[in-house]
């Protein structure tokens, strides 16, 4: 069956062209930034900032995106696509609630005890170091995966049933096989689009931190 990863994010696929934002090797990070922000309070705040505004950029662009990729994702699974038991709206309602209750505040609650169990004086080392921990910490491809599981088998019939019964229907109901196989080929597409856009907010992250500490370095 045919599937789309619809809309992956922008800032992913410069990556694979571009690479990331780096600081020549000839430029000097001034030691008064550096002495600035080994304050672990200062630096809780600097990176703290730049998650919230990646985080909600990102979120905001998921979300955006969501509803017609979701569309263009269910037409092309022909097959069963008349027998879907999952709506545009309840996709959304669950995209939604995880998006903007999970991501930003775990994100921000692991900054704190990332920068007290790290000690380095470089800030391109922190940089590095906070915004690598941070992606594991999201682990775009299990998150994406509970959220999509969540949205196909809170609205499954016979959840509770055995797996031989669902085996024997499958076999027996060729309308029920069309409905599971839709639904399967329609999760592992719609899974692929939203670990894309998870996997960019590392990148983004780093990028930024980067980005950041280039511009505040020039007039130090």
């Amino acid at each position: 069956m045919a599937s789309c990863i619809f809309a992956v994010p922008i800032q992913h696929q410069q990556h694979f062209e571009l690479g990331h934002h780096s600081i020549p090797s000839t430029k000097k990070i001034p030691s008064s930034y550096i002495n600035t922000y080994k304050n672990v309070n200062e630096l809780e705040s600097y990176y703290s900032k730049i998650v919230r505004q990646v985080v909600d950029t990102t979120v905001s662009e998921i979300i955006e995106t969501a509803p017609e990729t979701y569309l263009t994702i269910h037409e092309l699974q022909f097959a069963g696509r008349e027998y879907c038991r999952i709506t545009l709206k309840e996709f959304m309602d669950v995209l939604e609630h995880e998006l903007t209750h999970h991501i930003k505040d775990s994100l921000l609650a692991s900054i704190r005890p990332l920068l007290e169990g790290y000690n380095k004086n470089d800030v391109i080392e922190y940089n590095h170091y906070i915004s690598q921990q941070l992606g594991s910490i999201l682990n775009p491809k299990q998150f994406s995966q509970n959220i999509i599981q969540t949205v196909y088998h809170e609205n499954q019939d016979n959840k509770s049933t055995s797996t031989v019964y669902k085996i024997w229907k499958l076999m027996t109901s060729p309308r029920w096989a069309q409905t599971v196989h839709h639904e399967s080929n329609e999760s592992m597409a719609l899974e692929a689009w939203l670990q894309s856009w998870l996997m960019d907010i590392e990148y983004s992250l780093k990028d930024d931190f980067d980005a950041k500490i280039y511009s505040l370095s020039l007039t130090l």
